[in-house]
């Protein structure tokens, strides 16, 4: 084999390894048009491509994805761009006392697994990226004695929330994007590449 050619291999099983070591558990990224199932607490729409979610006097913002199990690890990463574009009881969206992304376990599970989402100096009609851990979520099991691992290997349905110190009747409208759920890949392709690097520099040497 050439050395032009055994390079071209190596770097192609790099690749294999980094798209087989990261496939997606959930991924909705509202390109068809839909709310692909996606309700809120008044209505959803598909604006642009964008799940775009409303509240009309009711005391939060909430919308969340249609009912689902899914198993998950500690390692695993949950992504999602946020942007709020307006919040009536607020300043900006940094004044909401709460922001936070949650799961319930499937059926009558009982428990919940939450997430708070940093809104600090976030701006109205400003997209943040949020990439979360599932091992940095909180987790209670309401006392019924179910044990973190179970309940993240049946996780339901997410939910977002959003209020102001006291859950105040408003208007408001956000949207959400490319949400995903995806397993940390084992290996990381940057690495994989300096490795080929190193090793064709080797290669050229001897």
């Amino acid at each position: 084999m050439s050395s032009k050619s055994y390079h071209l291999a190596l770097l192609s099983f790099a690749v294999t390894l980094q798209i087989s070591g990261g496939s997606v558990i959930s991924a909705y990224d509202w390109n068809d048009g839909t709310t692909q199932g996606w309700y809120s607490s008044t209505l959803a729409s598909n604006v642009e491509n964008r799940l775009r979610v409303t509240n009309s006097g009711n005391g939060s913002l909430q919308f969340g994805g249609p009912s689902s199990v899914y198993s998950v690890e500690e390692s695993f990463t949950i992504s999602f761009e946020l942007e709020i574009d307006s919040y009536s009881t607020v300043m900006t969206p940094a004044d909401l006392t709460f922001a936070r992304l949650g799961f319930n376990g499937p059926g009558m599970m009982s428990g919940q697994l939450y997430f708070p989402l940093n809104l600090t100096g976030l701006s109205f009609d400003e997209t943040r990226v949020f990439t979360l851990l599932v091992s940095d979520g909180i987790y209670s099991d309401y006392g019924v004695g179910i044990s973190r691992e179970n309940f993240i290997s049946n996780l339901g349905a997410p939910s977002f929330l959003f209020a102001d110190p006291s859950f105040s009747p408003n208007t408001s409208s956000a949207f959400i994007d490319n949400y995903s759920i995806i397993p940390e890949p084992s290996v990381s392709l940057f690495s994989l590449v300096g490795g080929l690097a190193l090793i064709g520099f080797r290669h050229r040497r001897s």
